[in-house]
Order: C-alpha cells, then structure tokens, then sequence
C-alpha cells in the first residue's frame, strides 16, 4: 500500500509540475529566441538584446591599424537600434575617433549607421561603446563592414 501510494504520489507532482504525462514523456515549452547570429549581422525582430556580432573575436584594419570587437550585442526598440560593446586597436593613441556601424532593414536596403564617439583612445586600452541610429526600422547592424574615422 505504501508503495502505491508512493507511485501515485511521484506521478501527481510530476505531472502537476510540468515535466512527466501520465503515459510518462517530457511535457513542456519550446524557448523561442527572438534573435539570431547570421555572419557577422545581429538580426533581431522586436525589442531584443542580441549575441555578439560576428563572434568576439571581430577586427576591422584601417590603415596599418586593427581594431578589435568584443562583447558586442544590439537592442532594437520601436524607435532606435543602440550596438554595444567593447573596441581596442593596436595603434598609436587615437584622437576624436567615430565608429560608424551601418545598419539594415528587413529587406536588406541600409537605413543608416550607429554612431558612437571617444575623444581619445590609447593603444590596447577597451573602450566600451554605444553606438546609436534613430530609426524605426533597423532589422540588422554589420560590425564587420563598420568603419572608423579619427583626426
């Protein structure tokens, strides 16, 4: 008796739980991501927090210098697209740099660039970014295809 009280017991909790049917198969949601990596794009579909753009390890090479990406992720409202994260170089000290990202809609047409601007930026030093596009309808941001200008 105990025993069976015992099994009727563990299949109540488990079932009221969520996790086990009678006929005993996993119950459950799927986890449904609202973004996706493609590349080196942030795609996004609503107002998201997305993945690092093109992995953490993304560079992009100015003149005789490399500029390196890291941490990167885009949040999409219904008003502006914000990339952050992290950018160092291995060149000379940089003066009144700008990081241009461009940025796409949903059908591919660019819509524009988030912008981001540090007066001064030392060689291996990380600064952490937040470029900014005020457009309602960014879908996607290229950090691969990002150029930077300095004076």
């Amino acid at each position: 008796m105990k025993k069976f009280i015992f099994v009727i017991s563990l299949s109540l909790l488990l079932t009221s739980c969520g996790v086990v049917s009678a006929a005993g198969s996993v119950v459950g949601g799927t986890i449904k991501a609202a973004g996706t990596v493609t590349g080196a794009v942030i795609k996004t579909t609503g107002k998201i927090i997305g993945s690092v753009i093109g992995g953490s390890d993304s560079e992009v090479k100015v003149k005789d210098t490399k500029y390196k990406f890291s941490d990167v992720e885009m949040e999409v409202d219904q008003y502006s697209a914000v990339v952050t994260g992290k950018l160092s170089h291995n060149g000379s000290t940089k003066k009144n740099l700008r990081l241009s990202i461009p940025c796409f809609d949903k059908d591919g047409n660019r819509v524009g660039d988030a912008i981001a601007t540090i007066d001064e930026l030392e060689k291996d030093k990380k600064w952490e970014f937040r470029a900014v596009l005020n457009e309602p309808n960014v879908v996607s941001c290229k950090i691969k295809d990002a150029y930077i200008t300095v004076d």
